[in-house]
């Protein structure tokens, strides 16, 4: 269990730091940031 609980500590506080960059308040704005994001990147990447 240990593990466990370090694992969650480590994504919860990567979430908030997250939502601290991002500006983000609730985690819906976080998931529509990141696939945004996602979609930018794709848009913007050179294809062969």
């Amino acid at each position: 269990m240990p593990v466990v609980r370090f694992l969650i500590s480590q994504y919860t506080d990567n979430l908030l730091q997250s939502m601290n960059v991002t500006g983000t308040e609730t985690l819906k704005d976080i998931g529509m940031e990141l696939l945004f994001r996602k979609k930018i990147d794709e848009e913007n990447s050179p294809t062969e």
